[in-house]
C-alpha cells in the first residue's frame, strides 16, 4: 500500500499524474511507473513492528550513528549481520497531510468513546453515549470536564442534548453503534483525515484509556486488536513510532489485551487533558531501525518514481522508501561509466547521452541518489557529478548535436541509441578519437533506417574493437526474471512489428511503424459505395482537424469527413452526418459535453475517453485488424498519417502517437470505427473482391 491524500492505495493502482505523500508527508506526483515479472522479494520489518516488501534490489535511504546517510539495497542489508543491521534507522516520518473532509462526530468525543468502555447496547457506556449524558461520567474530575465540555460545545453548541438523537445516527453511519470493546475502532473518515482530526481522535483516546511514562512515552491499553491497529496508523501518520505489546488479559473473559506504545518528540501535542499533559515532556525520539530482513520470494513488482527532493515515499505502515530501483540495462551501464571515472583524474570528462535532457536527468539524479555524498559534488543547473578524484560525469541530450563538439572524453554511453539522431552520433564520435574512449550504446530495436541498427550489424559480423549483445524476453525468462506466460499474453495482445521489436530484437522495415508499411498498402482500396453501419468520431483540439469515418458491413470506409469549425456547427454537423447510425465519439476533455450534446439531439452515440492504457488498447486494435487486412481504406491522408504513426517504447510502456509535426486525427478515427464495428459484435461480410494481404514481420527490441 501507497498513502495518497485520500488514504492508501494499492501500488499496482498508481498511475502517472497520481498524487502519493512525500516523506515530508506533503502530496508529490507520480513521474514514472515500471512494472518487473518475478523479481526476488524480501520482506523488511523495523524495531517498532511496521514491516514491507520489496525487490532486492530496492534501495533504501538510511541512517547509521557512525556513518551518516546512506543509499543501500535490500540485498546489501540481509547480507549484514543481525547486530549490524539493528544499527540503521529510517528517515523520521513527518506529519502527513491527507485532505481534510467533514465528520459527524466530534473527533475528540469519538475518541473518548473508543477509549473508555464498550459501544455495544447492552453496556452501560451506551447508555449515556450522547454529548450530554457523557459529562456525567468525569464526576468530581473537573480538568475533565472542562475540557470534554470545551470540545463539545465547539462542535454541537450549547444545546448538546439535542444532538443526542443525531450522534447516535452518526455511530450508525461509521458502523460503531453496537461494537462491544474487542471490536472498536477507528474509521477511515478520521483515519485519513486533517492533522487536527487525527489529533483529536488520539488525544480522546489517551484521555481516557492511556498515560503517560516518566520518560514521556505515551501508553494505551486496550482489548481491540483492530483498535490497536488504528491507533498506531494515526500515531505514524502524526510523526510518531507505535509498536503494540499483546499480552493475557486481567480478566478471563477479555481474551488478549494490548499495549500501545507511542514515541513522538511533542508527545504534549497528542494528550488533552492537563494532569496527563504535565508527564508528557519532550524525550529522546526512538527511530525505526531494521529488526529483520527475510527473503520470502518471487514476485511480480512495481516501481515508482516521484517529484520530490530526497526521492521517498510513504508506503506500508509510513515507512519512507526510496522511489527507484536498480534494474535492467541503464543502471548497468550507470555503473559501467562510474567505474570508468573513477580510474580516471581531474579534468577528465565521461558523458552519458540521451535522445533529449529529460532523459539524460533521470540517469543523472539515479546516480546521484545510489552514490555515497561523501565522494562527489553535484551540479543541478549543468547536469554533471564529480567525483572525488576529480573526474567529472556529464549528463546530457542529443537532440542540440552542435553542443557535443570539442570536448575531449574519456567514456561515454548512448542510451535508447535508435532514437538519437545521427549527426549526434557523429558528433560523439569525434570527441572520442584522440583519447580512443570505449563507447557503449544501448537501447531498444527500432526499426532498420536508423545508423544504431548499422552499428549493431557491423558489431554482429564481428569487427575488430567492438562486440555486439542481444538480449531476448527468452534470456528474461531462463534467467527467471519473467514469466513466460506474461511473454506469451504480450504475443497475443501486441501488434507482430511491436513484439518482435520489443521482445525478440528483430528490426522491421517499417521503421518503428506499429502497423507495417506493407501492411499499410495491403489494405488500400477505393472508398466504398455502401452506406456505413458504425462512425468514429474524433474531435478537434487546439490546431487538429474533426475527423469522422464511417465504415461499411465489410469493414471498408465508405465516408469520411474532415473539417474545422466552431464546436456548436462542429455538433450540427456531427449530427446531420451521422444521423440515427451507431457513433463512438472522442469525448476526452472537452469531448465530453460536446458527447452530451449529442445524446440530447438523438441518434446512438457512445464516448470514448483517451488515456495512454485506452490508446495503446485502442491503436494495438487497428493494428491487428490492418496487419490481418480486415479493414480497407483509400488513399490519401488516412494512408498518409497511418505511414507516419509510430511507437515509442518507454519506461512505463508502449507510447503511440504521430511523428513530430504531423497529425494523427485519421488514425484515431479510424481506430475508433474498428473498435466499435469489433465492439458491437457485428461480422464482417466476405470482402466484395479478393486481394492478397502481405504481413510484416515486424517487432521490437527487449534490449541490445
Amino acid at each position: 500500500m501507497v498513502y495518497t491524500p485520500l488514504g492508501p492505495k494499492p501500488l499496482g493502482a498508481l498511475r502517472l499524474g497520481d498524487a502519493v505523500l512525500g516523506s515530508s508527508g506533503l502530496p508529490k506526483e507520480v513521474i514514472g511507473v515500471e512494472d518487473y515479472s518475478q523479481l526476488p522479494v524480501c520482506e523488511l520489518v523495523f524495531r517498532d513492528g511496521s514491516s514491507t516488501k520489496c525487490a532486492t534490489t530496492h534501495l533504501w535511504t538510511l541512517h547509521h550513528p557512525n556513518k551518516g546517510w546512506r543509499i543501500i539495497t535490500a540485498q546489501q542489508i540481509m547480507s549484514w549481520g543481525a547486530t549490524y543491521r539493528s544499527q540503521w534507522a529510517l528517515p523520521l516520518p513527518q506529519v502527513s497531510q491527507f485532505s481534510p473532509r467533514p465528520v459527524p462526530i466530534d473527533p475528540w468525543f469519538l475518541g473518548v468513546l473508543l477509549g473508555d468502555g464498550s459501544l455495544h447496547h447492552k453496556a452501560n457506556g451506551y447508555e449515556v453515549a450522547t454529548p450530554a449524558g457523557y459529562l456525567g461520567r468525569f464526576g468530581a474530575r473537573e480538568d475533565a470536564r472542562e475540557a470534554a465540555l470545551q470540545s463539545l460545545e465547539a462542535h454541537y453548541g450549547n444545546d448538546l442534548i439535542a444532538e443526542s438523537s443525531n450522534l447516535l445516527r452518526s455511530l450508525a453511519s461509521l458502523g460503531l453503534r453496537c461494537v462491544d470493546h474487542k471490536t472498536k475502532f477507528i474509521p477511515d473518515e478520521y483515519k485519513y483525515n486533517s492533522e487536527i482530526v487525527r489529533k483529536k481522535v488520539l488525544c480522546g483516546i489517551v484521555d481516557t484509556d492511556g498515560h503517560v511514562t516518566k520518560r514521556g512515552v505515551i501508553v494505551i491499553e486496550i482489548t481491540s486488536q483492530r483498535l490497536a491497529k488504528d491507533i498506531c496508523e494515526v500515531a505514524r501518520s502524526l510523526g510518531a513510532t507505535a509498536s503494540i505489546h499483546a499480552y493475557s488479559a486481567r480478566r478471563e473473559e477479555w481474551s488478549n489485551s494490548y499495549k500501545v506504545h507511542i514515541h513522538h518528540p511533542d508527545p504534549a501535542s497528542l494528550v488533552w487533558l492537563p494532569r496527563k499533559r504535565e508527564r508528557a515532556v519532550p524525550h529522546n525520539y526512538y527511530g525505526r531501525n531494521v529488526r529483520d530482513v527475510r527473503f520470502v520470494g518471487f514476485m511480480d513488482c512495481r516501481c515508482i518514481s516521484i517529484a520530490t527532493d530526497d526521492n521517498l515515499y510513504l508506503t506500508d505502515d509510513f515507512i519512507p522508501t526510496h522511489n527507484s530501483t536498480k534494474s535492467g540495462k541503464t543502471w548497468g551501464c550507470i555503473v559501467w561509466l562510474t567505474e570508468q571515472a573513477m580510474k580516471g583524474r581531474r579534468g577528465m570528462n565521461y558523458w552519458w547521452i540521451a535522445p533529449i535532457y529529460a532523459q539524460a536527468k533521470i540517469a543523472f539524479r539515479r546516480l546521484k541518489d545510489a552514490l555515497p555524498s561523501s565522494v562527489f559534488s553535484s551540479n543541478e543547473g549543468e547536469n554533471t557529478i564529480t567525483l572525488a578524484n576529480g573526474a567529472v560525469i556529464w549528463f546530457k541530450g542529443s537532440d542540440n548535436a552542435d553542443s557535443l563538439f570539442g570536448e575531449d572524453v574519456h567514456a561515454c554511453v548512448v542510451d535508447e541509441a535508435s532514437r538519437v539522431k545521427e549527426d549526434a552520433w557523429n558528433a560523439i564520435r569525434t570527441t572520442i578519437t584522440a583519447t580512443e574512449a570505449p563507447v557503449r550504446l544501448i537501447g531498444n530495436v527500432w526499426g532498420r533506417q536508423n545508423w544504431f541498427y548499422r552499428m549493431a550489424r557491423r558489431a554482429e559480423a564481428g569487427e575488430s574493437n567492438m562486440a555486439y549483445h542481444r538480449i531476448i524476453a527468452a534470456d528474461a525468462v531462463a534467467a527467471g526474471i519473467i514469466n513466460e506466460a506474461e511473454v506469451e499474453d504480450a504475443r497475443r495482445q501486441l501488434p507482430e512489428t511491436v513484439f518482435r521489436e520489443l521482445y525478440l530484437a528483430e528490426a522491421s522495415d517499417a521503421g518503428g511503424n506499429p502497423f507495417g508499411l506493407s501492411a499499410i498498402r495491403a489494405c488500400v482500396t477505393t472508398m466504398s459505395p455502401d452506406e456505413p453501419i458504425v462512425w468514429g468520431w474524433d474531435l478537434a483540439k487546439s490546431v487538429d482537424w474533426t475527423v469522422g469515418i464511417g465504415l461499411d458491413v465489410h469493414r471498408q470506409v465508405c465516408r469520411l469527413e474532415r473539417f474545422q469549425m466552431p464546436w456548436q456547427e462542429t455538433i450540427n454537423r456531427i449530427h446531420l452526418l451521422t444521423g440515427r447510425t451507431r457513433a463512438l465519439v472522442d469525448s476526452t476533455g472537452v469531448g465530453d459535453p460536446i458527447l452530451e450534446a449529442l445524446q440530447r439531439m438523438g441518434g446512438v452515440y457512445q464516448g470514448f475517453k483517451f488515456t495512454s492504457p485506452s490508446k495503446q488498447q485502442l491503436i494495438e486494435g487497428l493494428a491487428v485488424a490492418i496487419q490481418r487486412g480486415e479493414v480497407g481504406f483509400p488513399d490519401g491522408p488516412i494512408v498518409l498519417e497511418l505511414e507516419g504513426y509510430e511507437y515509442v517504447y518507454t519506461q512505463v510502456g508502449v507510447r503511440y502517437e504521430a511523428v513530430a509535426g504531423m497529425h494523427d486525427d485519421c488514425v484515431c478515427a479510424l481506430a475508433l470505427a474498428v473498435h466499435h464495428h469489433i465492439g458491437r459484435g457485428i461480422k464482417r461480410a466476405p470482402k466484395p473482391i479478393k486481394r492478397r494481404v502481405s504481413r510484416v514481420l515486424g517487432g521490437s527490441a527487449f534490449g541490445l
